[in-house]
């Protein structure tokens, strides 16, 4: 899919408008995913990270398949290695699919990251931040990505 930008007139203005035309190429971004401890904001060697893709489908977009993609390991600075991905975002319409990330690590609180997006030759960087075992706040976290949608009301 090749994405490109193509003007128009509008009451003697000159506008452009969204044009997306269907190629054989695959439009990509990056991801890379840095993972610390919370109690000492230190960086988490060996974590486990897996980015899924949800594919939702059904009348009322009720239901979702998940296919994991890609199962990372954090280095001794708490970052995954930079991974390609096919861009996954609102500014697509038609596309209710979104990314998954899951993050794990031995003696932690697991991580679940919902609807991250990856945009056209850009790399998008997110910072994760594991509860120790010992603390009695949670058994799990979640960070929703808020929607575009939702942002704008």
């Amino acid at each position: 899919m090749k994405i490109s930008i193509k003007p128009y007139h509008a009451k003697n203005i000159l506008r452009k408008k969204l044009c997306v035309q269907d190629t054989n190429e695959e439009v990509t971004g990056k991801l890379i995913i840095n993972v610390f401890s919370d109690g000492r904001p230190e960086p988490l060697s060996n974590a486990i990270v897996k980015v899924s893709r949800v594919t939702v489908s059904g009348y009322y977009s009720d239901t979702g398949e998940g296919t994991l993609l890609h199962q990372l390991f954090t280095d001794k600075d708490g970052k995954t290695p930079v991974v390609e991905l096919p861009i996954l975002n609102e500014l697509i319409p038609t596309n209710k699919d979104f990314y998954f990330i899951t993050v794990y690590h031995p003696g932690h609180y697991n991580a679940y990251i919902l609807y991250t997006e990856i945009y056209h030759n850009i790399t998008t960087n997110l910072n994760v931040t594991l509860k120790p075992l010992d603390t009695d706040d949670e058994n799990f976290h979640f960070i929703i990505q808020p929607r575009r949608s939702q942002i704008m009301k």
